[in-house]
């Protein structure tokens, strides 16, 4: 996303906007790795992603292993660590 404006952009401004979530690209990078295994088990019938396994540009494998890395370390909280409980004995194999 570009901030086009014929105004100047105070820096403390933008920080303060990133910082409400405006922007945030790695809830994005979530929501798509996210769908990703969803459309994976779909597919396949399970979430076991195979090692080293991408879906398109998504390095799939690696997405769930840092969720679930992150997950363990205790910094998931929420609708997300709601989403990756039931998945706990899947990805406890990675």
């Amino acid at each position: 996303m570009l901030l086009r404006s014929a105004a100047l952009w105070d820096p403390v401004m933008v920080a303060e906007w990133v910082s409400f979530n405006v922007i945030d690209a790695e809830k994005q990078d979530r929501a798509r790795g996210w769908a990703k295994l969803k459309q994976f088990a779909e597919q396949e019938g399970y979430a076991r992603v195979p090692y080293g396994h991408q879906e398109g540009a998504c390095p799939l494998w690696q997405w769930g292993a840092e969720q679930w890395r992150t997950f363990e370390a205790g910094q998931v909280t929420g609708l997300r660590a709601r989403r990756l409980v039931p998945h706990q004995a899947t990805f406890a194999l990675l």
